[in-house]
């Protein structure tokens, strides 16, 4: 889920360095077998604010199999070597804070794996094209995802309901 309209474009496209998330610590992802209160929650996190901060919209939804991130190679000391891990996660929730993490959460990471002639710059383009490339085929529309159920967030935190406590 993509909320950052600098991430995607009025037409719901995703810019390549929406992913620079995964070369600097990580690209949150949402597991396809969670159900719809481990979506909520995650989707509640993404969009909660600070207190005086805009309101956030989930933008963009895409869905991509974790297998073909994790096929991504790259080049390294002659060898072909996997370019990105894909990992479960337990991270402690934003907006209720008292709640246990969310098991279905997982995060995709580039691996800093780069020489000379490339630099640590190119390497983070490129790792972004290859995601690009892999996440970017098949967005789903944030209308019909869950039968509405982004949409029906996206409402509540456009009313403000999910502003953190100071």
């Amino acid at each position: 889920m993509f909320v950052d309209p600098v991430d995607v474009d009025e037409n719901g496209r995703l810019a390549r360095a929406a992913f620079s998330k995964a070369y600097e610590d990580g690209l949150s992802i949402v597991r396809e077998r969670a159900n719809d209160a481990e979506v909520e929650a995650l989707a509640i996190d993404i969009l909660s604010t600070k207190p005086g901060q805009r309101t956030k919209k989930v933008l963009a939804i895409f869905r991509f199999p974790c297998v073909s991130v994790r096929r991504e190679t790259i080049s390294y000391n002659g060898a072909h070597v996997r370019a990105f891990c894909v990992y479960d996660q337990t991270v402690p929730r934003i907006f209720h804070q008292d709640l246990a993490p969310v098991p279905t959460h997982g995060i995709v990471l580039a691996r800093r794996m780069y020489k000379a002639p490339v630099t640590a710059r190119q390497f983070e383009n490129d790792c972004n094209l290859a995601l690009h490339r892999l996440v970017a085929a098949e967005r789903i529309e944030v209308t019909n995802f869950r039968d509405g159920l982004i949409a029906r967030l996206n409402e509540r935190s456009a009313a403000g309901e999910f502003v953190r406590a100071a």
